[in-house]
């Protein structure tokens, strides 16, 4: 009878990858020798992240194991962690990061919210009814209205105690950090010394529910404001310790980056370095517009990275689908820091992925023709802006390596004759890809998916159609 314990732990590993998830705590159990297999699948994702709410506040004697990671605190989650860092090929980070201004912008949502429209989720605590009589249905609908306003216009006094008790947890969390700063730079070095495995690291925006009795999404603060996320500050906070313990990963995610907040350092170029991934999404794109300045910050850290990068992501809106209001975006303005030079080369660059972008359809065709090893191409909400160069000249002009490309969410192009600039999305028509096709010049077999969110797309003569 074969004894699993004489099998090469590489194929010990191989089989519990296959293991779900109750099943490889239980093996942990077993013995020494199978806890240390199991970890491996177990633990291959270590997470930092902050609390989801804050209407019951954390407390010193929280146990920082939980899934309660506050920022000014990170050492003593590092310390409790450290044992399991070896296993990791991946860190999640977005820990609770207390920031100067955010009951300030608070208040300047509760202001902007006074001249918002009614919408018909504000209604759901009216009990309003429809009557068959209308003028007892219009008097009705007016108090409503009243009510609700009146609400509105009376929160910014009504929260005011809340707010202020939110301002002295926020300036006390703000001293912490500073005061423990050298603290959680020495941990982050020796956690990033033990991960030995660690090959992708993805940073987001901490965001919270709810302060105690006052309820909303701490992300209505935040967008008060573009250079308000945490993301830039996360990152070279990581950067300067995995500079320091001489790390590097492969995989790079970076979600709510505000290009303008991080700054070009020798620690984010060593961030940077030699990544074969890179997924940036961004809240905020204004920088990618023709008006906006040319910046060289990002032009120098997709330097570190352009002979080695294979996947390159680039999204707008945040987390959901959300186009921009209006703009004409040139992708070269992240990728390089000359007006009008020429598309960098990225000569291992196998994938290209965009979304929920408002693009200028020859700054993407310049980008995509100059890739000589690209072979598959994402567009999720894209809107092509340059006139008389629609989708069916966008996939004539890619190039012979690239034999995939599909297409999700909402797409258009051809802006309506007459639009005044900057377009907005809304004078641009939209594109249907199965109705209205593309000429069969064009070389493109459409395949859509069973689920209907994706429509894939394939040469002609590629060698897996029928």
């Amino acid at each position: 009878m074969l004894d699993l314990s004489s099998l090469p732990v590489e194929l010990h590993r191989r089989i519990a990858e296959s293991v779900c998830h109750t099943d490889l705590k239980a093996l942990r159990l077993v013995n020494k020798q199978f806890a240390a297999v199991a970890a491996w699948p177990l633990f291959k994702t270590l997470h930092f992240s902050g609390p989801a709410s804050l209407r019951s506040l954390p407390s010193e004697d929280d146990n920082p194991q939980r899934n309660n990671v506050e920022y000014g605190r990170l050492h003593e989650t590092i310390e409790a962690a450290l044992g399991l860092a070896r296993y990791a090929k991946t860190l999640h980070f977005n820990p609770a990061y207390y920031r100067e201004g955010f009951w300030q912008e608070y208040r300047a949502y509760l202001e902007s919210q006074m001249d918002e429209p009614v919408y018909e989720v504000d209604w759901e605590d009216e009990g309003f009814e429809d009557s068959d009589e209308a003028e007892d249905f219009n008097a009705r609908y007016e108090r409503a209205l009243e009510r609700i306003q009146e609400r509105r216009n009376s929160r910014p006094a009504r929260e005011a105690s809340l707010i202020e008790e939110g301002e002295r947890f926020f300036r006390r969390k703000m001293e912490e950090q500073v005061s423990n700063a050298g603290r959680i730079s020495s941990a982050l070095k020796s956690l990033f010394e033990a991960m030995t495995a660690l090959e992708k690291v993805e940073i987001e925006p901490w965001e919270f529910r709810d302060f105690k009795e006052l309820e909303f999404d701490s992300s209505a603060a935040d967008t008060q404001r573009g250079d308000s996320f945490s993301t830039a500050v996360m990152t070279e906070s990581l950067a300067e310790s995995m500079q320091s313990a001489g790390q590097h990963v492969k995989s790079l995610h970076l979600t709510g980056l505000d290009p303008e907040s991080l700054n070009d350092t020798s620690a984010t170029r060593h961030l940077f370095a030699n990544l074969k991934h890179l997924k940036l999404n961004f809240y905020y794109v204004e920088f990618m517009l023709e008006s906006a300045p040319v910046s060289s910050t990002f032009a120098n850290l997709f330097e570190c990275c352009r002979q080695t990068l294979q996947r390159l992501e680039i999204m707008g809106g945040g987390k959901w689908p959300q186009l921009p209001s209006r703009g004409e975006h040139y992708l070269l303005k992240i990728v390089s820091d000359e007006q009008d030079a020429k598309a960098p080369v990225f000569p291992e660059l196998r994938f290209l992925g965009l979304g929920s972008l408002i693009l200028n359809t020859t700054s993407l065709i310049s980008f995509i023709t100059r890739q000589p090893q690209l072979q598959s191409l994402s567009f999720n909400y894209i809107y092509l802006a340059t006139s008389n160069i629609g989708w069916p000249a966008l996939v004539s002009s890619f190039p012979d390596s690239v034999q995939h490309w599909r297409a999700g969410g909402q797409l258009g192009h051809e802006p309506y004759p007459g639009f005044v600039p900057p377009v907005a999305y809304n004078w641009i028509k939209k594109w249907y890809p199965l109705a209205e096709g593309l000429p069969e010049e064009c070389g493109w077999k459409a395949h859509p998916r069973s689920d209907h969110r994706w429509i894939d797309f394939y040469r002609l003569s590629y060698p897996n159609l029928s």
